[in-house]
């Protein structure tokens, strides 16, 4: 996603006008990425707004151009999502509970059927893993992009997708063997 390079030097000299030019540009983007961490979409909206207040106080720190603007900013959107989950969770106990599990379907009608109940487990995975297989998985970036993005090692970031997909297929398989 490029911007223009007028509203960046708009951003950095506190127009405004670019501000909310470049909040409408990013916008949809940036949501579909957070939508895909925070699931709810008042809670994606507010990791939004506090990553683009963010990204709008630290714009000089932005040594890019402004065709790689769109990716800084959902570096912070991931970072923001990951702090956003983290705090859920302490909140609500760092425990999964029954009632977040999806029901006891079998797994085949639970894809074809309802493919909410993939969401629902994905969301259950601690926010590493969470975050490496969005990234990974339905994003398509490689490990090298992903160790950028989150600050974390090629290894590390091959962990924690090897550790979410072990989760998921045991998940898969327990589904299996119950009904």
């Amino acid at each position: 996603m490029e911007i223009a390079p007028e509203i960046l030097e708009g951003c950095r000299k506190n127009d405004r006008a670019a501000q909310e030019e470049l909040y409408r540009s990013v916008y949809p983007y940036l949501m579909r990425v957070a939508l895909r961490y925070v699931i709810n979409t008042f809670d994606a909206e507010d990791v939004l707004n506090k990553s683009m207040l963010k990204a709008l106080k630290k714009i000089d720190t932005f040594n890019g151009t402004s065709e790689n603007l769109a990716g800084w900013i959902k570096r912070i959107v991931v970072h923001e999502s990951i702090d956003f989950i983290r705090s859920r969770k302490s909140f609500n106990e760092k425990h999964v509970t029954m009632a977040t599990l999806p029901d006891q379907d079998s797994t085949r009608n639970l894809i074809e059927d309802d493919p909410s109940h993939i969401l629902k487990l994905i969301d259950t995975l601690p926010p590493q893993e969470k975050a490496v297989f969005n990234l990974s998985i339905i994003e398509g970036y490689s490990h090298k992009e992903i160790s950028k993005l989150l600050s974390i090692s090629v290894a590390n970031s091959k962990w924690h997708l090897h550790c979410a997909r072990k989760k998921m297929k045991n998940w898969i398989i327990e589904k299996e063997l119950t009904c």
